[in-house]
């Protein structure tokens, strides 16, 4: 597993808050070079989901070296 990603997440204050206190964890977890908060870049992966109750949207690409 040597690919790299790029995680873009947008939803909630709480949701927001909750991921950038465990943004070291979560880009360890997803082999994630960056967490970033905001909208997707064109061309990456987007899902919406409802996680506890709050909308959040996730996207992801490959990371450029």
């Amino acid at each position: 597993i040597e690919d790299r990603i790029r995680t873009f997440y947008q939803g909630s204050s709480e949701l927001e808050q909750v991921l950038g206190e465990w943004s070291e964890y979560v880009r360890a977890e997803t082999l994630s070079d960056d967490l970033v908060q905001g909208s997707a870049v064109e061309g990456a992966y987007r899902e919406s989901h409802k996680l506890a109750g709050y909308e959040i949207s996730l996207g992801v690409c490959l990371s450029v070296p």
